[in-house]
């Protein structure tokens, strides 16, 4: 209807992503601590809480939400990307003087073929072992958005971008410079290693195609001032008409609610910040280890069980595997200390029948083993949760005990995860030993597979709540 109107939809844009973390998150957190050994598969999280927390009529409404939501996002990509064809490729390159007839022909026909082609790209990426939907989507997205995003922002900010320039960037960012970072630079470099993740690949593509933007602007030739005249970004562009600035004042002054968003993004990140999780995860194969000789270990990759079964629960590069070929034989870890203190210490291991007996030694004091239990049932309330301690961990137990406790509300695989704690402790600067001893080792199911190191730093408040428990 108005700027006024077009502006503060972009306002009420940014308030919605400050909501987007608690709807998109939360829910993972929740299934994570509540329902992890329930489930084999990151993207059976969100329809297994559907299922535990509403009611049936509820649960088709849900679904009924989504499949719309779904449908809207294609029917948006398809449109847009005919469209791009048709008038940006077709018309423009091929068929400069086609008629409306032809070119409503064609963005048919491209729409139908935009389809086709995702359903193949779809079924193609389905069959790749260890790969969660919301992952995906963020990687391919981040991926995508580099390039682009680094020609659109230079490009609004900065009239001497040249047309040429930004082609040219598109097409080495996309081409050569994004598989140099995913597959040679970052892990290729010992420094770089520990941010080999779709983020910092990213962030480092868009600093790498601001770079070649502007170099290769100095050597081409930019468009004229005039046809540039409402494109680049100037001062005016923050003031809206002034019959609207009469109009629109007090409570509905833009400039308040920009404000208000800006504050209220800001904040939450402050917040979450200082007062979030003050927990290290290390990702156990990326820590120093040992084994005890004649023992055996390896990393197995996420995709070694991912590929056989659906599962992928595993987070960096796979699991640390550990086959112990009698009783006594360990795994040490060499956990990274930073400052002295008193440090709460835990671990991500695979559930499996494959998998066997151990206790845990912290600096050679020998610790107990706890794990939060839940227990489903189909009467309210539907689940409860209690902390089970034990001196050894025995993995076949607790599956036996899990599928008990669950019934037919348990969608785990043959493997699954665990997060179990060894309790609190002093540990000095430098490292600590965790140490995993084998048990009733007595096959080659007494395997011991650990995906993740937490360390705590713990406050007096959570000392006492510790010992209370």
């Amino acid at each position: 209807r108005s700027e006024w109107d077009a502006r503060m939809g972009i306002v009420m844009a940014g308030f919605s992503k400050a909501l987007l973390p608690f709807i998109v998150v939360v829910p993972g957190i929740i299934a994570f601590y509540l329902f992890q050994s329930n489930i084999s598969d990151g993207d059976q999280a969100w329809p297994f809480m559907v299922n535990q927390f509403l009611p049936a009529g509820l649960i088709g409404l849900v679904l009924a939400g989504l499949a719309s939501a779904i449908l809207s996002t294609l029917s948006a990509i398809t449109n847009s990307s005919s469209t791009i064809f048709t008038l940006d490729i077709y018309k423009s390159i091929f068929r400069k003087k086609a008629g409306d007839k032809e070119l409503h022909f064609v963005g048919r026909l491209s729409g139908v073929v935009i389809m086709l082609v995702g359903i193949v790209v779809a079924l193609i990426l389905a069959s790749f072992p260890g790969i969660t939907v919301f992952k995906l989507i963020q990687t391919v997205f981040f991926y995508i958005a580099s390039p682009i995003s680094a020609c659109f922002l230079i490009g609004i900010m900065w009239k001497k971008i040249t047309p040429a320039a930004a082609t040219v960037t598109m097409i080495f960012g996309f081409i050569i410079v994004l598989p140099l970072t995913i597959f040679v630079i970052f892990p290729m470099s010992p420094l770089l290693q520990p941010y080999n993740s779709f983020m910092y690949h990213t962030f480092f593509v868009f600093c790498v195609s601001i770079l070649i933007l502007v170099i290769l602007s100095f050597f081409t030739k930019p468009k004229a001032e005039s046809e540039l005249v409402g494109v680049i970004w100037t001062k005016s562009a923050l003031r809206i008409p002034e019959n609207e600035r009469k109009k629109y004042k007090g409570f509905k002054n833009l400039g308040i609610w920009w404000a208000l968003m800006v504050i209220t993004i800001v904040s939450l990140c402050v917040y979450t910040a200082m007062h979030g999780s003050k927990t290290l995860w290390l990702e156990a194969e990326n820590i120093d280890f040992t084994v005890t000789k004649n023992s055996t270990v390896e990393i197995q990759k996420r995709s070694a069980l991912a590929s056989k079964e659906k599962f992928n629960l595993w987070t960096g590069r796979g699991q640390v595997l550990f086959v112990p070929s009698k009783s006594g034989e360990s795994l040490t870890f060499k956990v990274p200390v930073e400052e002295e203190g008193e440090y709460k210490l835990s671990a991500l291991i695979t559930l499996g029948k494959d998998y066997g007996n151990f206790h845990i030694l912290v600096d050679n004091q020998k610790a107990d083993i706890s794990y939060p239990l839940t227990i489903l049932s189909e009467i309210k309330p539907k689940f409860s949760v209690t902390n089970k301690t034990v001196a050894v961990f025995k993995p076949k137990d607790l599956i036996k005990e899990i599928k008990e406790k669950s019934g037919d509300n348990s969608i785990a695989g043959p493997h699954t995860i665990k997060r179990i704690s060894f309790g609190t402790f002093s540990l000095k600067t430098n490292f600590a030993d965790l140490v995993f001893v084998a048990e009733d080792v007595l096959s080659s199911n007494s395997l011991i597979g650990v995906d993740q190191i937490m360390l705590t730093k713990t406050t007096k408040g959570n000392k006492e709540n510790d010992k209370r428990k």
